[in-house]
């Protein structure tokens, strides 16, 4: 059995050739073990804010903690296990995917908004605006994936979302440190979730830039490209802000 590291089109992979001549080809490898380390955060901080003492408080962000970690499931899957084969079953882990970064945006924005008292999620009206607008990003998805307009699904849909909920939850939850006056400690971590999605969301816009200065060296290429990055940060994102809403619910805030 040989292993064959190549690179394509700003992507690393890496080929396995067994004995028999059959060859399965995994693409950025690297991306696997903070997938399952997105997985243990999610499910664990989702078991974590779902006790008594932070569910009324916290609940939303449990459930944004495990969609988080089952997107990064669905993104081993589509973007670096069956990345190299495209069939119809990648193809619904791609959507999920898409779907789900895009709707944990939403579910984050409508965090904040909660924090700020701007929305009673207890409400049978907010409960159903943000499933509405879930359920329009998924048809959104399927519909880019069903006309094949990527760019356009990723400029709205991905980029445009994101872009729009995080940056403004991050200025209305500073209004609620200010306001509730959060214990410094908890309010370090808040920075470190906004600095590590920053940095993620930059390398995204920057893949071309990274590719062009890291692709003659796979060995370092494999852990410096867009997608690694974005994967890295995107778990350290999700562990400061865990880490936030649990210190400062441990002030009752």
């Amino acid at each position: 059995m040989d292993v064959v590291w190549s690179v394509a089109n700003c992507t690393v992979s890496a080929s396995v050739k067994f004995d028999g001549g059959n060859i399965y080809t995994v693409v950025n490898p690297v991306l696997i073990p903070w997938c399952f380390i997105a997985l243990y955060l999610g499910i664990s901080r989702f078991l974590f804010f779902r006790r008594a003492s932070f569910a009324n408080r916290s609940g939303l962000y449990a459930v944004c903690f495990l969609m988080f970690g089952v997107m990064m499931t669905n993104a081993m899957l589509a973007d670096s296990i069956l990345a190299d084969q495209w069939n119809w079953i990648r193809t619904v882990f791609s959507i999920v995917d898409v779907s789900l970064t895009s709707s944990i945006a939403v579910v984050i924005l409508c965090c904040g908004l909660y924090d700020g008292g701007i929305i009673d999620v207890a409400s049978l009206k907010t409960k159903l605006c943000i499933m509405a607008s879930i359920a329009t990003i998924w048809i959104g998805w399927m519909a880019t994936f069903y006309t094949k307009q990527f760019v356009v699904g990723f400029l709205v849909l991905y980029l445009g979302v994101i872009t729009v909920c995080c940056p403004t939850y991050l200025v209305v939850e500073l209004r609620y440190i200010r306001a509730n006056s959060v214990p410094r400690v908890a309010v370090d971590k808040f920075f470190l979730t906004g600095i590590s999605g920053a940095i993620g969301m930059m390398a995204m816009l920057a893949s071309k830039q990274l590719c062009a200065c890291f692709q003659n060296n796979i060995s370092m290429f494999a852990f410096i490209n867009s997608n690694s990055v974005w994967f890295v940060c995107s778990d350290l994102a999700i562990y400061y802000m865990a880490e936030y809403v649990r210190l400062r619910s441990q002030n009752n805030l």
